[in-house]
Order: structure tokens, then sequence, then C-alpha cells
């Protein structure tokens, strides 16, 4: 069995750091529940190098601690020190490796994130019968960057009309409902309203792709 902790996107603000504050106090109410419930703890699964700033002390925390890194563009004290506190970390992609600590690789194994080995960053490119396929796999949050993307393919369809793009996430909420709205009007004032897909109902990428 797992226990599932969801917190909130910290911005840099005031909000977003009284976020921080309140998420942290929620965790570690959780994590005192859990260890006054005394059921066995076997490993703690971080999803992603800000999500360490949550963590208790290692001597309360007593339990190996995997970090899941998924971001290239991280501030360096804070993928320092959540590398530093890891006991073992897992990397999505040879990309999001190559940016950790050099002291932080020999703990550090790489497991693609679900789209095979073929694919090492979230642009894939497939010729199928003399066309070609961009895709984007990334939730509906505003740093995933969609909008350079639809910029992009405009640039390359401007060169190569039968390029294809296809847009792979999740709206987790409701603000991202409203970005996939917005992105769909910025496709069709691109002039992509032909030329790329908007996919939200896909829980396995792998399937898709080999589909």
């Amino acid at each position: 069995t797992f226990q599932e902790f969801r917190c909130h996107t910290w911005s840099k603000t005031p909000l977003g750091l009284w976020h921080l504050w309140q998420d942290r106090q929620r965790f570690h109410r959780l994590w005192r529940q859990l260890r006054q419930s005394g059921q066995p703890l076997s490993i703690l699964h971080v999803n992603g190098e800000p999500m360490m700033l949550l963590l208790p002390s290692r001597r309360e925390t007593g339990i190996p601690v995997l970090l899941h890194v998924r971001d290239v563009r991280m501030p360096g004290f804070v993928r320092i020190s959540a590398c530093r506190r890891a006991d073992s970390i897992v990397a999505i992609s040879r990309f999001a490796a190559a940016g950790l600590p050099h002291a932080a690789r020999p703990k550090t194994k790489i497991i693609y994130n679900g789209i095979g080995q073929a694919i090492d960053n979230n642009i894939f490119i497939n010729q199928d019968q003399g066309s070609e396929c961009l895709l984007l796999v990334a939730d509906f949050v505003a740093w995933k960057r969609h909008a350079l993307f639809l910029e992009m393919l405009a640039e390359i369809i401007k060169q190569d009309p039968h390029v294809h793009g296809v847009v792979i996430g999740r709206s987790r909420d409701a603000s991202g409902t409203r970005l996939l709205a917005k992105l769909q009007r910025q496709a069709a004032d691109l002039g992509l309203s032909k030329a790329v897909d908007f996919v939200t109902d896909c829980d396995d990428v792998s399937n898709y792709l080999r589909k």
C-alpha cells in the first residue's frame, strides 16, 4: 500500500511561500500520523526536487528517500540540497540526469518516463508516409511552455507543410482547463487548427505512440 500526498504549485510570490509553509505543515502532520500508526514504512518517493523542502530531518524520516528528477531547469541550491538528501535518484532521461551535481551521479539511475529509450525528451519525430509528427507530452501547466511549442510548430510548417503536431497532456485543475482553451485559441490564431491535435484522455503514452 502507499500514502499519497498532494501539494500546491509554489510560485515565487508571497502567496507561493504561504502555500509552501501550509504544505510543509500538512506533510509533517501526516508523517507523524503514519509513524504513530505503527504500520511499516519502507520508502519515501519524492516527485521533484522542490518537494524535498517538505521533508522532516533525516533523523526523523528514518527510511530511504527516493528522489524522482523530472525537470531540467531548477535553482542550483534546490537541486544540490535535494540530491544531497536523497538516498537514491531516478531521472526520467539522460537529459534530465545531465544537470545533476557530479556527486549525485553514482546514486542516479535513468528510467525513461513511459515512452521508451527511443525518446530522450518531449519532442518525438516519426516519419509516416512522407509526413512528420512532432509530439509534446506535458500536462497543461504554464511552465511546460506549450505556447513555445506551438510557435515552433508554426515556423516548421512554413518550411514543411506536411508536419503535424500532437500535444498530449492532462488538465489537472481549472487553471489547466483555462490554459488548454488558451492554447487552442493560439493554435487557431497561428493557422494550426488542422495541423495540431490536443489529446487529453491518454493514460498510456507508449501505447498511443505504438498506434
